[in-house]
């Protein structure tokens, strides 16, 4: 066995891709407050061995808009409160374990 093997022999490749369709979803009893389906895309890649993981991620790539909660008539009637998801997110990460 050469150095390089020894190495690279040691780390392992891992990645998943998620794919999650969420149909129409009505907010209230009467369906008037209704978000259409969406389609949500979340992204990951990484390196690992023993001890250390390294990794690569993109969650809600498409930036597809949802609100995450609805208030229905809250103010009066027709008035509702949305609380938005997270827009396209990116980042790198690092986990060690000893």
């Amino acid at each position: 066995m050469d150095i390089f093997d020894a190495i690279t022999g040691a780390w392992q490749f891992t990645g998943r891709i998620d794919y999650e369709h969420q149909g129409e979803v009505d907010w209230d009893l009467n369906n008037l407050v209704t978000i259409p389906e969406k389609d949500y895309v979340n992204l990951y890649a990484g390196i690992e061995n023993e001890n250390w993981i390294v990794y690569l991620y993109g969650w809600n790539v498409l930036s597809e808009r949802q609100p995450m909660a609805i208030g229905t008539d809250v103010f009066g009637a027709g008035i509702h409160l949305r609380t938005p998801n997270r827009l396209a997110s990116y980042g790198i990460g690092i986990k060690a374990s000893f």
